[in-house]
């Protein structure tokens, strides 16, 4: 029958290596964007290889920079990818969107030691690790 799901199976497109090379992009802009860094993913060059990726924190506008920032690949060719790590984007991007303030306080990793602003904000964000205030 024209409308079954096996019908519609059999209809779907074929997987394609640009089908198969957009996972890993995926995948690495995930992992930066839900974590707020820098993330390089390397492997082999080659038809049946290749997709590293450098992904910086955020991909696309972020309030204070002049650019949208933007994930680079090498797709399958053989090469040299840069990952530079501007310390201003970083900032620019945790500023924008400070979701990693919303984890739980005993979730969070004690401040090194002779970290005053890191201890000085456990103490006015709540109770530290292990009931430290």
């Amino acid at each position: 029958a024209a409308g079954s799901p096996q019908s519609q199976h059999a209809q779907s497109a074929p997987l394609t290596a640009n089908a198969l090379t957009l996972a890993p992009k995926q995948f690495v802009a995930t992992r930066a964007v839900e974590n707020g860094v820098y993330l390089l993913s390397v492997s082999y060059a080659g038809e049946r290889f290749g997709s590293s990726v450098a992904c910086p924190p955020w991909i696309g506008d972020v309030p204070g920079l002049a650019a949208p920032l933007a994930a680079a690949s090498l797709g399958t060719a053989e090469g040299v990818l840069p990952l530079v790590v501007e310390p201003r984007h970083l900032e620019a991007v945790r500023r924008a969107f400070p979701y990693r303030r919303d984890v739980h306080p005993r979730l969070r990793a004690p401040p090194a030691q002779g970290d005053r602003r890191l201890q000085r904000e456990r103490r006015v964000g709540g109770e530290g690790v292990g009931g430290e205030t």
